[in-house]
């Protein structure tokens, strides 16, 4: 029996349909693309105009970035890097960042306890032994700005003009002297002090100071080689002078904050680009591996984390932490499932709270397709509203916890621990640190994993090869080579650098 034929196409036209359905897909493809484009382009000058509006109203000079789905929709600098030479502010902008520093040092301290080193609820005084209430203080109090301790940056006796060198030593010895504003666990106040402590555990422990642990294991690692400390000794052509506005809101230059007052929780300074860097680094678990990483957002107290503090909006969670010092202000906002970064750096003193509202907005911007932009300057109705949100925030927050102690008491709850990380050991270790031939050239060593890397001042990183002869000498591409020398008592104290031709000895500052 012949099957039944109920139509048929010529095999031509089948070539021709094939072809005609190309076409449609192609024309397809370049109106999604012209159509993401376009909203592409309409997010990015939607986000501009809300930024100079702030920029008009007197709340903003700087350099904003913003990221989404991992792709910069907008990075553009606001003002003046330097308003007396009229030099404006760009991506490549260096800024201090005050209280975003804290994320650095609570990163160090998350490691730390990846290796099993340092635990969440011990006390302060199972690392510092002489540290007066240390056994009524732990780390989570510190972290989460819930210790007590005294508020040593309201001092003018300590603080004095902010232009003077404090040692660590002397910074502690005045912590110590002071009696507890509150008990433990009993209020919340942002202070860096809880911070320089958790800097000076973190050296105690380590046995390697915290800023250089910071270049090292952060800033080197993630590519953030436009990152340190030490500002007022800092020489880049980038880097911002600090404003503070006048009661008529012209901006004055302002006093530069000597980075040992600040120490531990606002010392830092970066770039917008690097701090995107910092994020993508995180973002792809290169510092630790994802569950001890995520275990840094988690909520420890008041929607406080691991230097991050929480806010949901639109459904979603979000991390931030914003910082002021004098001159400099700074806010970062992450959103990890929708891959969102939005940087604010700026050069001028500015509440946290108003680069909250800022920071906010910009956030409504992107989630939000009927945001309006404001027309009239809302900024302290907004930082209000912000506040009392707060309040609220942390009061619901008592009263869960006291339910939740109460429960926690009558039914014992035993929650695993991610694996610890076993650490491996460090061959190079004597050889990292910064070498300084004068104030404008210098050399600095690191390593990822089992690799060892240089970069000089103003040239690329370079992965170093032993010499199979000595010990001491590495070589790179291009016949450059360092060889490291050891003084008397056999520690690594300079290297020689031979590059093009030239030679320059440099001394070992940075020291493990």
């Amino acid at each position: 029996m012949q099957p039944i034929v109920l139509f048929s196409i010529p095999t031509r036209y089948l070539f021709m349909t094939s072809a005609f359905i190309r076409k449609i897909a192609i024309l397809l493809a370049v109106l999604l693309f012209a159509a993401h484009f376009k909203v592409a382009a309409d997010a990015k000058d939607k986000l501009d105009k809300l930024m100079k509006f702030y920029v008009v109203h007197g709340h903003f000079n700087g350099t904003v970035l913003i990221v989404r789905k991992g792709g910069t929709v907008l990075t553009k600098g606001y003002g003046y890097q330097d308003i007396e030479k009229k030099i404006p502010n760009d991506e490549r902008t260096i800024f201090q960042v005050g209280g975003l520093s804290m994320l650095f040092t609570a990163e160090l301290m998350l490691l730390l306890d990846s290796q099993g080193k340092l635990g969440l609820d011990k006390k302060v005084s199972k690392y510092l032994p002489d540290f007066p209430n240390g056994d009524r203080i732990t780390i989570r109090h510190l972290l989460t700005q819930t210790s007590g301790l005294y508020d040593y940056t309201s001092d003018a006796a300590v603080m004095g003009d902010g232009t003077k060198s404090l040692a660590l030593d002397s910074l502690m010895s005045i912590i110590k002297s002071k009696p507890l504003s509150f008990e433990p666990g009993e209020k919340y106040q942002f202070t860096n002090t809880n911070f320089a402590v958790l800097g000076y555990i973190v050296e105690t422990i380590t046995k390697w100071n915290l800023e250089d642990q910071i270049k090292t294991k952060i800033f080197q690692v993630c590519g953030m080689y436009h990152s340190g400390f030490d500002f007022v000794n800092m020489k880049n052509e980038h880097k911002a002078k600090g404003y503070t506005a006048d009661a008529g809101g012209v901006l004055k230059k302002a006093t530069i904050i000597d980075s040992s007052l600040s120490y531990g929780g606002g010392d830092a300074y970066t770039t917008a680009d690097d701090l995107q860097k910092w994020h993508k680094a995180l973002m792809s678990y290169v510092l630790m591996p994802q569950d001890w990483q995520d275990v840094g957002y988690v909520p420890l107290k008041y929607e406080h984390a691991w230097g991050w503090d929480i806010q949901h909006l639109f459904g979603k969670k979000f991390l931030e932490q914003g910082g002021v010092i004098s001159g400099f202000s700074s806010y970062i906002v992450r959103q990890l499932s929708d891959d969102v970064l939005v940087v604010l750096l700026q050069n001028r003193t500015a509440p946290i709270a108003e680069s909250k509202v800022i920071a906010h907005n910009i956030v409504r911007c992107l989630y939000d397709a009927n945001y309006k932009l404001p027309v009239a300057d809302n900024m302290a109705a907004e930082q209000e509203a912000d506040a009392r949100a707060e309040e609220k925030a942390i009061a619901r927050q008592d009263e869960e916890d006291s339910i939740a102690t109460a429960e926690r008491k009558a039914h014992p709850l035993i929650v695993a621990e991610p694996k610890k990380i076993i650490e491996k050991p460090e061959p190079y270790v004597p050889f990292i640190g910064e070498y300084v031939t004068d104030p404008v050239f210098s050399v600095l060593i690191t390593h990822m994993g089992a690799a060892l890397y240089a970069q000089a001042t103003s040239q690329d990183i370079i992965l170093l090869q032993p010499d199979s002869s000595n010990p001491l000498l590495y070589k790179a591409d291009g016949g450059k080579t360092v060889e490291f020398v050891k003084d008397e008592q056999g520690t690594i104290s300079k290297l020689i650098y031979r590059y093009s031709g030239k030679q320059k000895e440099a001394i070992k500052t940075i020291k493990r």
